[in-house]
């Protein structure tokens, strides 16, 4: 089994490809391993879905956690227009849906 994984897929159907860019599965087993991102101004909004995880937020960043006491936790990401951080901390296992922006 591989620690980390992340998959995309595009929807199958014709009418979700008018909305939705691709879903995106992301997990990873490690324990306690950090992964930082740095989110720039984008075009694209997207949700993501986390199983027993906690996110907390700041002005510029957020930071996601190991949670046993949390089923979910659903973050929107909206249209950035200024440089955000992001942290996460393994294990981890979430979901997203990225949209098409018109």
């Amino acid at each position: 089994m591989k620690r980390e994984e992340f998959i995309t897929k595009k929807p199958n159907s014709p009418f979700l490809q008018q909305y939705i860019s691709y879903y995106y599965f992301h997990n990873s087993l490690g324990n306690y391993e950090s992964k930082k991102y740095i989110y720039y101004p984008n075009i694209k909004s997207a949700l993501t879905i986390y199983k027993n995880s906690k996110v907390t937020f700041s002005d510029k960043h957020s930071r996601t956690e190991p949670d046993t006491k949390t089923d979910f936790s659903f973050l929107y990401s909206g249209i950035q227009k200024q440089l955000r951080t992001s942290e996460i901390i393994a294990p981890f296992d979430k979901i997203g849906i990225v949209f098409l922006t018109y």
